[in-house]
């Protein structure tokens, strides 16, 4: 590829908020097994998952010394988790951990544990072309509603970091499968430049190059037509609204607060040219076969089940003990839902009483004003109702909230016309589905490490 091509190709590439990364994996005597630990937040509640791949992973390169588990994050030892975090990187890049950059995308295979296969591509977003607001118009936006006060701890992180490891899912609406499939088959019978089996039940995963300039002009190609595809059918005036390329499937958290670490580098003078202008992401198809949409659970903690009940049902949500499954009713804009509740008392179904236009927004607002209401307790987000099930009866200040899942064709046309769903709305598989650290990218110049 001459520098013409490149060019014309990182130009393409620019006005779709992507950019060519340089990507860096451990070289080929490291353990790829012991490196790839799953997506920081996942877990949450289970420390036990941590602390048994802590000792099985010891002093042994691995994305673990690289990542800030979310269910230390409220620990007293977060600081000096972060400190080891910043120290490991620094070691990393001093002792060659890794090869030599990688300058391309990377085409991801993933088997997950169900044996169905999930396919990626590894690329880096410009983070000035993704909001995360209500009201977002940007190519890349959030599905899901943005907590303010969970970014700080990600940017505290972030903000002294030499590298970034991606578990940041990008969704495109490719019905036709243009961009994964054309690149699937120009790869058919490539060598993998990396290929491992993953831990605690992860399946398998192999990544393959994509560095020449024919491949990238075909996914340049794809992305472009999506984008006309997915923008189509604004009404008059909507027109900016209509232009959505990328939605945030997982890790919208950790995307926002990369955005916000170099909005803070911008305006402290960066140039625009800085690495943490970007963010390494890979982009999935919502069409894939292989990906399932799953509720995530309510978990209640540290108060009166009875009290979180019975703020409920003075929000217009009705509680059936019956043990019957109720249908599931549907809105106007075809989301609909009926929540299970589980508590060490009682079970049943919780519905609403009367229409109302956004019912799993309603519920989550609802839940909210009901805990707050009470003066104590948390909410908890589990993936898997057999888990959340286990852990609402532990004990009598718990409380579960069984949630359906979203019918994953309603996501794009549900955001452009509402904007993000509630905050954990769903989950793209389990959490053992969930992306697994391997690669890196630098987000400091190159002269700030040596």
């Amino acid at each position: 590829m001459n520098e013409t091509e490149r060019k014309e190709i990182d130009s393409r590439f620019a006005r779709l908020g992507v950019k060519i990364p340089e990507i860096l994996i451990p070289r080929g005597e490291i353990d790829l097994y012991r490196w790839s630990v799953i997506a920081c937040d996942q877990f949450t509640s289970q420390p036990e998952y941590w602390e048994t791949l802590e000792e099985r992973i010891g002093e042994l390169p691995s994305t673990y010394h690289m990542i800030l588990p979310e269910c230390f994050l409220d620990k007293d030892d977060k600081n000096k988790r972060i400190e080891k975090i910043h120290q490991s990187m620094s070691h990393y890049l001093d002792s060659n951990v890794f090869s030599g950059p990688l300058c391309g995308f990377i085409l991801t295979e993933r088997t997950l544990p169900s044996g169905a296969v999930r396919h990626g591509l590894i690329l880096a977003v410009d983070l000035d072309e993704y909001e995360y607001t209500a009201d977002a118009h940007a190519k890349i936006r959030s599905t899901e509603g943005t907590i303010l006060e969970r970014i700080p701890p990600r940017q505290e992180v972030r903000s002294r970091a030499l590298l970034e490891l991606p578990h940041i899912l990008l969704l495109v609406d490719d019905k036709e499968d243009q961009l994964l499939g054309s690149l699937r088959r120009e790869c058919a019978g490539c060598t993998p430049v990396y290929e491992t089996p993953l831990q605690s039940h992860g399946g398998s995963v192999r990544g393959y190059l994509i560095n020449d300039g024919a491949r990238l002009q075909t996914a340049a190609s794809a992305l472009e037509a999506i984008t006309q595809t997915t923008s189509g059918g604004g009404s008059p005036g909507e027109t900016e609204k209509q232009e959505l390329l990328f939605a945030v499937g997982d890790g919208n958290h950790s995307l926002a607060a990369a955005k916000s670490h170099w909005e803070s580098l911008k305006s402290g003078g960066a140039p625009s040219d800085h690495p943490a202008r970007w963010a390494l992401v890979e982009v999935i198809n919502l069409y894939d076969k292989s990906l399932e949409f799953e509720a995530i659970h309510r978990l209640i903690t540290g108060t009166d089940p009875d009290a979180i009940l019975s703020g409920l049902e003075k929000a217009g949500f009705v509680f059936s003990s019956n043990g019957e499954k109720q249908s599931t009713t549907k809105n106007s804009d075809n989301i609909g839902y009926a929540v299970e509740y589980v508590s060490t008392q009682q079970e049943g179904i919780l519905h609403l009483e009367r229409p109302v236009r956004l019912p799993l927004k309603y519920f989550q607002q609802s839940l909210d004003e009901a805990l707050s209401s009470a003066g104590k307790g948390k909410i908890d987000y589990i993936h898997g109702e057999h888990t959340l099930r286990e852990l609402a009866g532990k004990d009598n200040e718990r409380a579960g909230f069984v949630l359906p899942s979203i019918d994953k064709s309603e996501l794009f046309p549900y955001i452009l016309r509402h904007g993000p769903f509630p905050r954990k709305a769903f989950s793209m598989g389990g959490a053992e589905d969930k992306r697994y650290y391997l690669e890196a990218r630098l987000i400091v110049p190159e002269s700030e490490i040596r």
